[in-house]
């Protein structure tokens, strides 16, 4: 009976009850209320403070700045010192350790983008001390070394630029000057990594006055923060560590004049260091300082946090047993009722449709849908839902797959190609990156068909394009335009001799025989090769008759071999110069 009760009827039942109760529970949810609110604002800063993605950022700037890796790196070039060798090392595995960190959490797209920035600026720096090492020994100049080792930190710079940006994104805590915290990673930042160090040390090292510059405006920067963090209410010991980083700042400003003039006197980067060196002891004391006082204010603010919950929780015990000592006699029926035959399932189905409309349609409820009640007609519905769901999403993939994929080889057809062109370029045009398009086709395959028949043909077929999927990355595309026609988009090769060497494995690969129910067939591959600069803005049309070009004269040339488009312009032939050749043995040139 109790499972075919409407709604209407319990309505009834229950108002007057409801009644009753609801002044005595309106106003002690709402002295509740206040207070959760309270707690709930400083639950959020609490929150922000202990955000994992803000933590590695400030560890990792520490670990790469002021103090860290570049700092380290630059004093090993200049001083040659093997103790600054060992710290630098522990620097260099501290800072890629935080970067395999932060992408085991869940990142964004971009954050995966510029973390991989980093730790190629990362490997970057471990092949410049390889390479510091040995010129070291060769008695070489810290100049010569420098030369040498020199790396364009711009994409990591951006990269930490993209993450802290993120981070702000989703705790507006960081974009706060008011947070000690905040205050403390900027500090830090312009001291470090792209800062004042590091202009510092690049100064002494080129004698370029950009890194003058750049000095002093790091140092400006600082000052201006630690400025603010003076203005907070602060401790004894964060007014000192500010007064040690402030005579630090100092100092270095003296010591770029100095640098400056001995520069002028042509004076070697060995010389300038010996004269100009500080003694960053202290300054990195009162950031550590800084950094402990901060975790100590929070610590407290931990606890007053910890007492408020309890407080709350006394308040609402008391509460509780006020109200159920009104309705307890009255409504323990009631609510019984109400547990087990409305609320559960109410939230159950409500928690249902909530995972429904978020994509989620294989999720399981336990509600009848054979209840005659509002609540039935509901799981009945979703029943109903759930089935044409699971039916529509099928034949959508089946849909999607079958127009952007070649049924007999699984891999991307035309209309993939010509989409997957369009998001390449745009990403080559913002990296400034090289693209490469590859027209591949099969040398000798007609015969396989005319003498194996076409289920021979569409076997070596699906073998070529197991091949080239092994042969080339995840991020470059693979598709089959033709019967015996393939395109490859290689997505930011180096230069063009990674072009070449592409070319030569992939035909390498594909002159190897197939074994085709027991018989070992000889193929081979022909490519026409189209290379884009970071700046072009050709369609894909144009840049398929170019590459169509270039494969035409590799069949000329006696086929299993590549040849490179370098044309002027448009696609006109008489406008076109091959660039280079390379065939394999002469022997399986011939078709």
């Amino acid at each position: 009976m109790l499972e075919n009760l409407s709604f209407r009827k319990l309505s009834s039942f229950v108002l007057i009850v409801l009644l009753l109760v609801a002044g005595v529970f309106a106003a002690g949810a709402y002295h509740v209320n206040l207070t959760v609110n309270e707690i709930n604002t400083a639950w959020l800063s609490f929150k922000s403070q202990h955000a994992e993605k803000a933590r590695l950022e400030t560890t990792l700037r520490a670990t790469l700045g002021y103090g860290g890796m570049i700092h380290d790196f630059k004093n090993y070039v200049l001083r040659k010192d093997f103790e600054q060798l060992a710290s630098l090392q522990k620097s260099l595995g501290a800072a890629q350790a935080i970067v395999e960190q932060y992408l085991a959490l869940s990142t964004t797209q971009a954050e995966k983008l510029v973390l991989d920035d980093i730790q190629q600026m990362i490997f970057q720096y471990q092949e410049g001390l390889r390479a510091a090492r040995g010129e070291i020994k060769k008695g070489k100049t810290s100049k010569e070394i420098d030369k040498l080792v020199r790396i364009d930190d711009s994409y990591a710079l951006r990269g930490l630029d993209v993450l802290h940006e993120e981070i702000i994104t989703e705790y507006k805590y960081y974009n706060d000057r008011r947070q000690k915290p905040v205050l403390a990673n900027a500090i830090r930042s312009m001291l470090g990594y792209g800062g004042m160090i590091h202009s510092f040390k690049n100064y002494v090292l080129r004698g370029d006055d950009k890194y003058f510059m750049k000095s002093i405006e790091s140092i400006q920067g600082a000052e201006e923060f630690i400025s603010q963090y003076y203005q907070l209410e602060h401790t004894l010991g964060e007014k000192t560590a500010l007064e040690d980083i402030v005579k630090t700042l100092e100092e270095y400003k003296n010591k770029l004049d100095i640098a400056k003039k001995m520069i002028k006197k042509k004076a070697s980067p060995e010389e300038i260091d010996k004269v100009v060196q500080v003694n960053d002891k202290h300054a990195l004391r009162g950031l550590t300082t800084l950094e402990q006082d901060i975790i100590l204010q929070i610590e407290t603010k931990s606890e007053q946090l910890s007492h408020k919950l309890i407080e709350i929780r006394k308040q609402e015990a008391l509460i509780a047993y006020f109200i159920v000592g009104m309705i307890l006699m009255v409504s323990l029926y009631l609510f019984m009722l109400f547990s087990k035959r409305i609320i559960k399932p109410v939230l159950e189905l409500s928690h249902v449709m909530t995972e429904m409309a978020h994509g989620n349609i294989d999720i399981e409820y336990s509600y009848s849908a054979t209840a005659r009640t509002e609540l039935g007609d509901m799981a009945r519905s979703l029943k109903i839902y759930k089935e044409n769901e699971g039916k529509r999403r099928i034949a959508e993939e089946e849909i999607r797959r079958l127009a952007m994929t070649d049924p007999l080889t699984g891999l991307a057809n035309r209309n993939r190609l010509e989409s997957r062109y369009h998001e390449l370029v745009s990403h080559a045009k913002r990296e400034g990156r090289l693209i490469a398009v590859l027209a591949l086709d099969l040398d000798m395959f007609k015969p396989v068909n005319d003498e194996y028949g076409h289920a021979a043909g569409d076997a070596v077929l699906k073998g070529v394009a197991r091949n080239l999927l092994l042969a080339f990355r995840d991020t470059d595309l693979v598709a089959r335009v033709g019967g015996d026609e393939f395109v490859v988009i290689l997505y930011g090769p180096e230069n063009i001799e990674t072009i070449k060497d592409v070319a030569q494995r992939v035909i390498k690969l594909l002159s190897a025989p197939v074994l085709v129910n027991e018989d070992l067939i000889m193929i081979g591959a022909s490519i026409g090769i189209a290379i884009l600069k970071p700046d072009a803005t050709d369609p894909m049309d144009v840049v398929m008759k170019h590459a169509d070009y270039a494969l035409y004269q590799a069949k000329e040339s006696g086929r299993n071999t590549y040849r490179i488009y370098d044309g002027e312009g448009d696609a006109k032939a008489d406008k076109v110069t091959l660039v280079h050749q390379i065939q394999s043995d002469p022997d399986t040139n011939k078709s």
